[in-house]
């Protein structure tokens, strides 16, 4: 979960620098902070020691991911060659790609469920190029109109869209793709804040 842990710290830092302008604090929101802060010391107090266990386990995550070493960042990038390098070795593959769910079989030899962990690296393995222009225009409009549109989408998408660009794979991603249809359709949709 560390790529969920830096995409949540991305995402709100890109929303305190490019939507909110000016920060009123009511007594409702003060007290529900407070309640909600002072819950989650009471909780940590009560389970420190796996509050602790956890947090030690994140952090060792987090420097093996920053120091570029460990077995999972060595499969991630030996995955992602395999998929980028077997795509543009045959103009069929390059155009249309190997076919939904083939990257776990033709990289282990096996019907298993893998991924190459990036959105358009696999769909670019298993939907070729015409595949990831598709993907792209989808994604770019829904992008364009949820930063036209209402924040909450624009920090739900962003988050979803950084996490398929690191984890997940194209059938798994139905949470992103719902939030892009929100985003697309939100002229039709009324969220109150």
């Amino acid at each position: 979960a560390r790529g969920a842990l830096l995409f949540t710290v991305l995402v709100f830092l890109i929303f305190e620098i490019t939507v909110i302008k000016k920060i009123t604090i009511k007594k409702k929101r003060l007290l529900t902070g407070t309640f909600i802060i002072c819950a989650t010391l009471l909780f940590g107090f009560i389970y420190r020691d796996n509050v602790y266990r956890l947090t030690a386990n994140t952090l060792n995550r987090l420097l093996v991911l920053f120091e570029g070493e460990g077995s999972s960042t060595r499969e991630r990038i030996e995955g992602m060659s395999f998929a980028f390098n077997e795509t543009i070795s045959s103009f069929p593959a390059f155009l249309r790609g190997h076919g939904i769910g083939s990257f776990g079989i033709n990289y282990l030899n096996q019907d298993t469920k893998l991924y190459p962990h990036n959105l358009f690296l696999e769909v670019f393995y298993e939907l070729g190029i015409m595949g990831v222009v598709i993907i792209f225009a989808f994604l770019a409009q829904g992008f364009l109109k949820a930063i036209k549109g209402h924040k909450t989408i624009v920090i739900l998408l962003s988050f979803c869209f950084f996490n398929a660009m690191k984890s997940s794979n194209l059938t798994d991603l139905w949470i992103l793709f719902g939030i892009l249809g929100l985003a697309l359709n939100q002229r039709k949709i009324r969220i109150n804040d």
